[in-house]
């Protein structure tokens, strides 16, 4: 969400300035960065090439690397199977479950690839990579409620990034070197060495 039309920024901005949204942001941020450091940085770098490169641009939240932000206010929220195909492949997006639901018996997170059907009560965050697997909820009760707070970084912002800000042809044409982008993603997931490194880093900091 680096730019709102303008019939929606009142709106906007008064749920971007509530402090529980803000909480939530905050949150979702700091477990980003605590479980995949390395990404988390990836985030963070990509996102002030574009903010030093455009001063008009804002990101949602001042304390967090997303670009977007996405509020569906249902009030019975149920996504059918999906991949969010448009993000950043490797990339990670946090869901955070809001509403009034029994999560015992309904809204569940599924990710049928991993063949995981994770209870998900109103108030919980969780982060995966949404554009790599495939994931849905379960139903709840007709007199229940059920809302999502999503934050994510579209694909397309980092190639943009990657490409020098440009249409990728003048970039080739120039040999920007944008072609194999995306593998810098194979060393930025986590992995039992990558966190240890990490929280050496932390430590020293």
């Amino acid at each position: 969400m680096l730019r709102v039309h303008a019939d929606q920024l009142p709106i906007v901005k008064g749920l971007l300035k509530n402090q529980d949204i803000g909480r939530i942001s905050r949150y979702a941020n700091c477990a980003f960065k605590d479980l995949a450091l390395y990404l988390h940085q990836f985030y963070r770098d990509k996102m002030d090439q574009l903010m030093e490169r455009n001063r008009e641009l804002t990101t949602p939240f001042q304390n967090s690397v997303f670009a977007c932000v996405a509020f569906n206010f249902g009030p019975r929220v149920v996504a059918i199977p999906h991949r969010d195909h448009v993000n950043l492949a490797y990339g990670w997006c946090s869901i955070t479950a809001l509403g009034d639901f029994d999560h015992k018996v309904g809204g569940h997170m599924v990710l049928p690839d991993l063949k995981l059907a994770i209870e998900f009560p109103a108030g919980s965050t969780i982060l995966i990579p949404s554009a790599a697997f495939t994931h849905y909820n379960l139903p709840i009760g007709s007199e229940e409620t059920r809302r999502l707070m999503t934050q994510f970084s579209a694909g397309g912002l980092f190639r943009w990034i990657t490409y020098g800000c440009q249409k990728k042809g003048v970039a080739l044409a120039a040999s920007h070197g944008g072609t194999k982008w995306w593998e810098k993603g194979k060393g930025l997931y986590p992995t039992s060495k990558r966190r240890q490194a990490a929280a050496a880093e932390g430590a020293q900091a």
